[in-house]
């Protein structure tokens, strides 16, 4: 591999980059605004930022899990638009997005992120960037989950609300 691209100027940069298609997913989750940065994906070449290896330097460990659940968050984020430009058969697209909340849920207790944020509580630089992805992955469940409402409620009756919301063990843990 070209030693060039090991360079931290590009591990910043890929970081950087992913950071701002995370923003651009999230805002278009929120706002149903068209993709711009990842409207051509499928054509995408894209070296991921190396992972430090000294887990026994707190930095690292604080480094590597954001990088790590944010980069997953993404992914799951990614999948949760291509399944929402499928119009078509709207029962699969609400069970895949039932699945993708549930993979962000499982995100975020299998890298232990809450109790990542209770270890680093003295060190505000650390468990703000524990809780910056956190509150990501939260805020996202609950967009998507009111988008799933909003589908249901399509397929629904009539006289069934939309804003009968349902509400899950998940959702009262996030609020």
């Amino acid at each position: 591999m070209n030693p060039a691209v090991l360079d931290d100027g590009a591990d910043h940069e890929r970081k950087g980059f992913r950071a701002l298609v995370l923003v651009e997913l999230f805002f278009r989750l929120l706002h149903d605004k068209p993709a711009i940065l990842i409207e051509n994906i499928s054509e995408w070449r894209v070296n991921f930022p190396s992972i430090t290896t000294a887990q026994e330097v707190p930095e690292h460990v604080a480094t590597n899990l954001t990088l790590v659940v944010k980069t997953r968050l993404t992914f799951l984020l990614l999948r949760f638009e291509m399944l929402c430009r499928d119009t078509e058969d709207r029962d699969s697209v609400i069970t895949g997005a039932e699945e993708l909340c549930e993979g962000i849920e499982s995100l975020i207790y299998g890298w232990s992120m809450i109790d990542s944020m209770a270890a680093y509580k003295d060190v505000a630089g650390f468990w703000w960037k524990l809780y910056d992805v956190t509150l990501t992955a939260y805020s996202a469940v609950m967009v998507m989950g009111r988008k799933i409402a909003v589908l249901r409620s399509v397929l629904a009756e009539p006289s069934e609300a939309i804003d009968d919301v349902s509400t899950t063990p998940f959702s009262l843990e996030i609020a």
